[in-house]
């Protein structure tokens, strides 16, 4: 699923905060992409307005050449095709996980559930509600609850957060899965390059709304570009430590 981002800017209180500065970007293909930057840098605002929850103050977003915003067009979130998992998951906590994840879809929608079940493995724990799950599977439930409506973007909000590491692990891998099994494009804020590293085809790092640079995973491991590393030994202690290993 090719997206592509020209020209978006996002300003708030009467322009004097810029979340998103003049960006320009452009997947091809279904890939899994993180988005890296320090808490505040505009990284949640620009899945948001990928996913059409805000508008941007000017630009132009296409999925698979289509226009969904130009400033004239504006397609809704829910036929955009691009599904978004908020930080903190947001469950029902009256409801069972299978009932989570069929909330509010078609009868001819339930057959992809079965499967996304199996995917991420919760067979014993559907009928288990959120207060009886780990922070680990409630994330997942979360995920294949977006997943459930069949989108083809998929846009992750720091999904990593408040897990362990075997928690981490375990989502990272069934992420990688299910993005390959499901042929769809996955977007993934984070504040740690650790785990864009570990799942990630590609990387943009974001400072202050504007788009630093775009690589691929392995081109990261064998950093060259000094804005790049200059901006990396300014952001978080894991960057900073990611730097000290690689030089």
């Amino acid at each position: 699923m090719e997206l592509e981002l020209v020209d978006i800017s996002k300003t708030y209180n009467n322009n004097n905060v810029c979340a998103i500065k003049s960006l320009n970007y452009t997947l091809d293909k279904s890939a899994i992409c993180g988005i890296v930057g320090d808490s505040g840098c505009g990284k949640t605002t620009l899945l948001r307005i990928i996913a059409g929850l805000e508008t941007p103050d000017n630009g132009i977003i296409k999925v698979n050449n289509n226009i969904v915003y130009d400033g004239w067009i504006n397609v809704a979130p829910e036929k955009r095709q691009i599904g978004m998992v908020f930080q903190g998951n947001a469950l029902f906590p009256h409801m069972t996980v299978k009932k989570n994840i069929t909330f509010g879809l078609e009868k001819d929608s339930l057959n992809s559930v079965n499967k996304l079940i199996e995917l991420f493995s919760l067979e014993d724990k559907i009928n288990r509600y959120p207060h009886e799950l780990s922070s680990g599977q409630m994330q997942r439930v979360a995920i294949a609850r977006t997943l459930a409506v069949q989108p083809k973007i998929l846009l992750l909000d720091e999904p990593f957060s408040n897990l362990d590491l075997i928690a981490k692990s375990k989502l990272r891998t069934e992420i990688k899965k299910i993005a390959k099994i499901l042929s769809i494009t996955v977007f993934i804020v984070t504040h740690d390059i650790f785990d864009a590293l570990d799942i990630c085809d590609e990387i943009i790092f974001i400072n202050n709304g504007e788009l630093i640079e775009t690589c691929s995973s392995s081109d990261v491991k064998n950093l060259n570009d000094i804005k790049l590393k200059s901006y990396l030994k300014n952001m978080t202690d894991q960057a900073k430590r990611f730097i000290s290993i690689i030089e």
